[in-house]
């Protein structure tokens, strides 16, 4: 009883005094050692005891005790407890939280019971308020075991309510396999928390009542507190249910001998032993009548799955009656999910009674939609009829791999139903025709309506448009064929062109849109056309007075001084007057029968014979004198060609009385006088006399007047002079339209063989191609069949002679910016059928679920007996093909692709580009694998060809750069030169652009103008929502206008339609690549006509012309353009725009953002919503420019790399034309190791990385890990950017030194950002200060993670050395025997092979032969290795640090070396 002693009442001599002091010295050090390693070994209840004697001790016997001995010594030994307990609990604490930072639920029980033993019996004496004369420590150890266990509680809470948040929200958006995977962490969480979570709240209740609440809260937010109530009594007694009575007896009797006050010598044993018999005494009355509380929690998360079904179950009630069958196949998906959860209870039958309750709607909605089909066909309601047929389709389209839908029968009927009326029909009409049309009115209406008969079917009945369009084609071909066919042809179609045929309101768009359908009324299109665009044409004089030329001597065009501008509109003006002459007397000739159609043309090339020889750069004066003849030579032709036997049939009419002489003149399809001046000047005809040679120039051509006119005219001038002409164009659909409108014409003129329409990629390819077909060369060298050739230096020669007689025509500038020409290069792969190929592709798919990874494929690919035999046909090639079997094990993880699409009619795969789907398109073996993919899913139409043409050896045999075409003369129009910015003109000026000139509008200024509100910031969640407002507002009856949406992507577009606002639109239709040209032409057609939605992605915002055949969306105000996106660029904004008010018309524009997209912009989404319109279009304008700008910096490198590998393709070309054998393979051998997609293949990791980062996490180094905080995600990103995702796992560790609480903590395997910076996270830094930290350990730990599977290097981060005692020693200052040292550990790495990479932190004090010491963990004397050792000068390099290890060991030096190009 030390109290007593402390006051004694009689005298004691002082030797026993001194010797009474040294016994109770001696229990203080003695009681301090037990209490270190009774906290070290966890035996908190012995902590406690000894604990509270001690402080007995102090309490009582410290004046004493500090009046005979050194006080400093007491101090510091009770200053080292105090920190040793509240060490004890940050290492308690720290490990639960670690549960959390590292996504380890199932490790969190064992750290909470830990926990609940220190806070049982330490907490009560290390909570109790400071007293007098305190042992030194003792505040501080107070606040910090507070603070621990603050921090903790929090982290619990917070764990446990972003827990059951997560799975809700994913109930909630129905993200099955992401709640399913929350619901099995809070039922493990749940399992922690109903037992020793809710016991640990009342142990801390007395102490932190308000965290204790909290969790007391979370609890009951999960719905486990009824549950808790009980589990807590059975984490008393240490017990789980369900547990027979003489079991629970046994274990409340075990611990109450523990805990007896006479056993334990404890002032807390009398509080256990109540606190076990209560909760034994809780649970006896129950027995098992609790039952299996575990069961009771799952059922309680399982409730969940059974609110989520029934979820389900309403939106597929509400999808069904609105008829949304693309979102009911996406629920039914997530039921599917649901049903493969079998565990849960009762939910198997509940979802099986759910599909069986779609799967009976869909059959009633089938059948009701057939029914309904024969009313309204018997009535005559078309339009309705084709809803059931949407329905059906839509239901077919969705549905019927779900359901058995229907049988095919039902609808061969309705095709001979159709088909039945439409002969029914065109007999009515060919007796119209019987009747002597050409004199009779009456008999041309009667013909006219039958025709809009048929046509209500073509239009109404998009199922059998086809059938209706034949019958109409024949019935015009028997008019054509009438003695005076043409001009009752032309007079038919001025009929249904004025509307006044027909009773329905619907009857005047099908009139107009059978002349717009058919060729054989492309007069009366003319005429139309002519007639509304006649009083917005500019005369010359007006239309030169606006025109500007610039030069662009810097990073942006300089206007030319006006008298220049006027001088070469005077001399243009002059060129044109000799133009129109010409022209004129051409025209009257062949009308006076004094020149026949084809005497034109041949008159053009026997003007050109007079002309000297000429290049672009020999333009001699006396070539650009004849310019405008020539010209008017060629339009003339096309004029004539289009319109000449039109104009000369009703001429004759006019004589007859049957047509009217303006309407004769109307039918001339001629170039505008825009047209033939901007001709002129892009062929310099206003240039000085001076000029000798046709420089390279662009003009600004406005958005939809007649740039294919201008071009293919220009076309023809060129290849009259024998050059070779290419025009290019962004799109592969619009430069084939173009084309077709002119190669009639190329062909009277003689030169189609010279001209060549496409996009400039294929410019580039045959290039290329000219000089040797690279593929088949290689393919003979792989055979041994390689023959001589002519020398490479020959075919340089030839191939720069050639390009000085190219002439490029360009269709919009933006081709030389577009992401897949600038920067990028054409990657020419060789493709050979090999067997053995085929068969280990085969194997490779086929148990692809067997391999982990990439580099486990590889080793059962090496192995495999197809390997063999393919490495034995080809020795030679074995390295090659070596690395092609990595690139299949590469690609087979990443084969499915979001921009693939598969046509089932031509069995053909293909991917989005543009407007359209590029079915010529290989990505590498990705592709092969989708073949066998679709194989394996019964998706193929011939199986055993499609997979032979496909699953093939690819040899990469070129990598050309697509800038690099030379430099011919290149000649452009554009609508959109004036929104080029600085970084646009840095690119166009190294194709030689040096010039741009701007004319004026034909049409005068456009009449577009924006809604009211023009641009609209949405909440992100009110952004659909705002949209459809808009939508339905234009299509309302009360405006009947059309709208045209447009979104940034596909993927935008498909969560769009995906929405429920979606359904809110009536009238709509989507516009999507995927089409084939005949639905995308259908849906463009109908886009632009009253009360009509399109929703389309931005790639048809350029070229696609929305053509309205109703004049009353014209006096409605015309069709409305809605951008949801923040274009790419001001070029892109105005090719949007451009789709509507085009050619004099009105249309109208919107903008429609969502807060997110002006955040990326770097705006503020509550200023915009503030500004006016014209300031908002300032900022965005700003915003747009500079992140266009900014995405243009990456040009720059992409066009070095791509120039480089550009070299190495033609050498390597060149050599395989030589035919030697040996120096192609030389060639091809250094090629090969260049191309980039196999340089990332001939890699130690095989395509991934095991790097374990051994990071000090002491005090001092509390600034490395806040910058790894913050940097971890950018780390993981380049990372993936360069190597793919998953190509690096990760295991990130934190240690400190012996006498520390935690030694050492570990993030496991990571592969992902987000896991990874919680456990960085959770890191705090403390401890160290002694000058060496467990270094050795550390390394230790990272040997046994290589000895469980194979790491590739080690990274360490220190600022200070390991411990210099050897293996055996004990440490100075601390109570640890070493059981490893620096050296063994380094030896042994050494031994592995496995570098170690260490750094040394820069600018904090650190012992002077730190830096050595890490020289010889990571450099061994004696051995040799790739280690090395280097300074961390700065804590921002780690992010490279971690990225240049992860990307050398991934992918070489190459890598890396691009990796430095692109991040310096």
């Amino acid at each position: 009883c030390y109290s007593s002693w402390g006051y004694p009442t009689t005298w004691v001599p002082c030797e026993a005094y001194t010797g009474e002091l040294a016994i109770f010295d001696a229990v203080t050090v003695e009681t301090a050692s037990s209490i270190e390693e009774a906290l070290r070994m966890g035996a908190y209840a012995e902590a406690g005891a000894l604990f509270a004697c001690i402080l007995l001790i102090w309490k009582h016997l410290s004046k004493f005790l500090k009046r005979d001995r050194d006080e400093k010594q007491l101090t510091t030994l009770h200053t080292n407890l105090a920190r040793n307990i509240s060490g004890s609990l940050q290492v308690c604490c720290n490990q639960v939280q670690s549960c959390f930072s590292s996504g380890s639920v199932g490790g969190l029980e064992a750290s909470l019971k830990k926990l609940r033993l220190w806070t049982c019996h330490l907490l009560p004496i290390v909570a109790q308020p400071a007293f007098a004369n305190a042992p030194p420590g003792w505040r501080k150890m107070n606040e910090a075991c507070m603070a621990s266990l603050k921090t903790t509680n929090a982290a619990l809470v917070g764990y446990a309510s972003e827990a059951r948040r997560s799975m809700e929200a994913g109930f909630d958006s129905l993200e099955i396999g992401r709640a399913a995977e929350d619901a099995r962490t809070v039922r493990t969480l749940g399992r922690v928390l109903i037992f020793d979570g809710r016991a640990y709240a009342e142990d801390i209740k007395d102490f932190l009542h308000p965290d204790s609440a909290e969790l007391l809260r979370v609890i009951s937010t999960l719905n486990f507190r009824g549950l808790a109530e009980i589990g807590q009594h059975y984490a008393v007694l240490g017990v789980h249910p369900p547990i027979a009575a003489a079991e629970l007896k046994k274990a409340r009797d075990a611990l109450v001998k523990k805990y007896h006050p006479d056993k334990s010598k404890t002032s807390l044993a009398k509080g256990l032993t109540q606190r076990i018999n209560t909760s034994y005494e809780a649970l006896v009355p129950a027995g098992d009548s609790s039952g299996d509380l575990v069961a009771k929690l799952d059922q309680t998360v399982g409730q969940h799955f059974h609110h989520c079904l029934k979820q389900l179950k309403a939106k597929l009630e509400g999808s069904l009656k609105e008829g949304s069958y693309s979102t009911v196949r996406t629920l039914l998906l997530k039921v599917r999910e649901l049903h493969a959860m079998r565990g849960e209870e009762g939910l198997l039958a509940a979802t099986n009674e759910v599909q069986e309750y779609v799967h009976n709607v869909i059959l009633a909605q089938v059948n009701g939609a057939r029914a309904n089909m024969g009313r309204h066909w018997d009535a005559g309601n078309l339009a309705d009829v084709q809803k059931e047929l949407d329905k059906i389709s839509a239901i077919t389209k969705h549905l019927s791999d779900s359901f058995e839908i229907h049988s095919e029968a039902w609808k061969a009927s309705l095709q001979d139903l159709v088909k039945e009326k439409l002969d029914r029909l065109a007999s009515n009409a060919r007796g119209q025709l019987r009747k002597d049309p050409s004199t009779s009115m009456e008999s041309m209406r009667d013909f006219a309506l039958e025709l809009i008969y048929i046509g209500r079917i073509m239009e109404q009945l998009p199922e059998y448009r086809m059938l209706a369009k034949e019958r109409i084609q024949n019935l015009l071909e028997q008019v054509q064929a009438l003695p005076s066919g043409p001009t009752y042809m032309f007079k038919l179609g001025r009929l249904l062109e004025t509307g006044k045929v027909g009773c329905a309101s619907a009857d005047e768009a099908i009139g107009k849109a059978i002349v717009g359908e058919f060729s054989h009324f492309e007069n009366v299109r003319v005429v139309t056309f002519n007639q509304r665009t006649a009083a917005a044409y500019k005369s010359i004089n007006d239309a030169l007075a606006e025109f500007q030329i610039f030069q662009v001597p810097g990073d942006m065009p300089v206007a030319m001084a006006p008298d220049v501008c006027r001088r070469a509109a005077s001399k243009l003006e002059a060129g044109y007057n000799i133009y129109q002459k010409t022209y004129d007397q051409l025209f009257a000739d062949w009308h006076t029968d004094k020149l026949k159609e084809e005497d034109i043309p041949r008159l053009a090339k026997e003007l050109v014979k007079t002309l000297p020889k000429c290049r672009p750069n020999s333009w001699p004066v006396e070539l650009r004198e004849k310019v405008p003849e020539i010209l008017a030579h060629i339009n003339c032709a096309y004029c004539i060609f289009h319109s000449g036997a039109t104009f000369e049939r009703l001429d004759k009419a006019v004589d007859e009385g049957e047509v009217e002489r303006d309407q004769v003149n109307e039918v001339l399809k001629r170039p505008h006088s825009i047209q033939v001046t901007s001709q002129l000047h892009l062929l310099g005809y206003d240039s000085g006399e001076s000029s000798t040679e046709l420089l390279s120039r662009l003009m600004q051509v406005r958005t939809g007047e007649g740039k294919s006119i201008l071009l293919g005219g220009l076309s023809i001038f060129f290849g009259l002079l024998g050059m070779r002409v290419r025009c290019i164009c962004y799109s592969a659909d619009l430069s084939a339209r173009d084309f077709r409108d002119f190669e009639g014409l190329f062909e009277c003129f003689g030169v189609k063989p010279l001209v060549k329409y496409s996009k400039i990629q294929d410019f580039s390819e045959d290039l290329i191609l000219a000089n040797g077909n690279t593929r088949d060369l290689l393919l003979d060298l792989l055979d041994g069949r390689l023959a001589r050739g002519g020398s490479g230096d020959e075919l340089a020669v030839r191939e720069e002679q050639q390009q000085q007689n190219d002439i490029v025509l360009v269709d919009e500038v933006d081709v030389f910016m577009g992401k897949d020409f600038y920067g990028k290069s054409y990657q020419q792969v060789a493709s050979k059928e090999i067997p053995e190929v085929s068969e280990l592709m085969e194997h490779l798919f086929s148990n692809r679920t067997r391999y982990p990874n990439p580099r486990k494929a590889q080793e059962a690919a090496f192995g495999h007996a197809s390997y063999t035999k393919l490495i034995s046909k080809y020795p030679a090639w074995k390295e090659i093909f070596e690395t092609e079997v990595k690139c299949m094990c590469s690609d087979l993880f990443h084969f499915a692709s979001d921009d693939s699409h598969y046509d089932e009619k031509t069995g053909r795969l293909g991917y989005r580009e543009n407007d359209g789907i590029e079915y010529d398109a290989v990505r590498g073996y990705r592709t092969a694998f989708s073949y066998l993919d679709l194989a394996e899913r019964g998706k193929l139409v011939d199986k055993k060809k499609t997979l032979q043409e496909n699953v093939q050896l690819m040899l990469p045999c070129g990598d050309f750069s697509y800038a690099n075409i030379g430099r011919p003369t290149i000649l452009g129009v554009s609508g959109t030169v004036q929104s080029l910015g600085k970084s646009d003109w840095q690119v166009i000026k190294r194709f030689g652009i040096r010039h741009y000139s701007d004319t004026a509008s034909a049409y005068g200024e456009s009449n577009l103008k924006w809604s009211n509100p023009a641009c609209t910031v949405s909440a992100d969640r009110d952004y659909y929502r705002d949209i459809v407002r808009h939508v339905n507002q234009m299509v309302h009856p009360k405006l009947a206008r059309a709208v045209i949406v447009f979104f940034k992507d596909l993927k935008t577009l498909r969560s769009f339609e995906n929405s429920d606002y979606f359904k809110e639109v009536s009238t709509k239709q989507i516009l999507e690549e995927s089409m084939t040209t005949k639905e995308k032409e259908r849906v463009i057609r109908s886009a632009a006509a009253p009360k009509q939605a399109t929703f389309c992605t931005a790639s048809f915002g350029r070229g696609t012309d929305f053509v309205s055949f109703d004049p009353a969306l014209d006096i409605s105000g015309g069709a409305d353009v809605l951008m949801t996106f923040a274009p790419e660029s001001m070029s892109e904004w105005i090719q949007i725009c451009g789709r509507v008010a085009r050619e004099g018309r009105p249309g109208s524009a919107t903008l429609i953002l969502s807060e997110s997209e002006v955040s990326d912009l770097g705006l503020t989404a509550s200023k915009m919503r503030l500004l006016p319109f014209e300031q908002q279009f300032s900022h965005l304008e700003r915003a747009i420019l500079a992140r266009h700008a900014k995405s243009q910096k990456s040009l720059w490198t992409d066009l070095e790399a791509a120039e480089a590998r550009d070299i190495a393709s033609r050498a390597l070309q060149s050599a395989l034309v030589s035919g030697n054998a040996g120096r192609a393979m030389h060639q091809y051998s250094s090629f090969y190791k260049q191309t980039p997609s196999r340089q990332l293949k001939n890699i130690k990791g095989s395509g991934s990385a095991r790097i374990i980062c051994l990071s000090d996490a002491t005090g001092s180094m509390a600034g490395i890990w806040n910058t790894t905080k913050a940097q971890i995600t950018t780390m993981l990103e380049r990372v993936d950017e360069f190597a793919g995702k998953g190509a690096l796992q990760l295991n990130w560790v934190a240690y400190r030194d012996y006498s520390d609480p935690n030694l050492l903590e570990k993030s496991g395997w990571l592969s992902d950002s987000s896991s990874l910076l919680r456990f960085v996270g959770g890191i705090v830094c403390y401890g160290g200060g002694d000058g060496e930290e467990a270094v050795e350990h550390a390394l230790l730990v990272a040997r046994q993670e290589h000895q469980a599977q194979p790491l590739n290097r080690v990274l360490l981060l220190a600022d200070a050395p390991p411990h210099y005692e050897r293996k055996g020693q004990k440490l100075n200052g601390h109570n640890h025997t070493l059981t490893t040292d620096y050296h063994v550990e380094a030896q042994e790495f050494a031994k592995l092979g496995v570098p170690i990479y260490s750094f040394v932190v820069e600018g904090v004090s650190t012992m002077q032969n730190t830096y050595e010491t890490f020289s010889e963990i990571s450099c061994p004397p004696g051995f040799s290795t790739e280690g090395k050792v280097d300074y961390l000068k700065d804590p921002q390099q780690l992010i490279d640090i971690v990225c240049v290890n992860a990307l050398e060991e991934i992918g070489g030096s190459e890598m890396v070396a691009q990796y430095r190009k692109r991040y310096g």
